[in-house]
């Protein structure tokens, strides 16, 4: 599983932080939304406080 691996989720917090950096426009033309970005960074963040 992913959040027994912190590496990974370190990789997926630097990963949504530099979506974050995006406009709204580059990320729609990704196919996500900013709400998206967020809600996915938040829950991996709360993953790796489990750790």
């Amino acid at each position: 599983m992913a959040w027994e691996q912190p590496e990974l989720l370190s990789e997926a917090e630097a990963f949504y932080s530099q979506l974050l950096d995006k406009t709204n426009a580059e990320l729609e033309l990704g196919g996500i939304s900013r709400q998206e970005v967020t809600e996915g960074l938040t829950e991996i963040t709360q993953l790796h406080e489990r750790k």
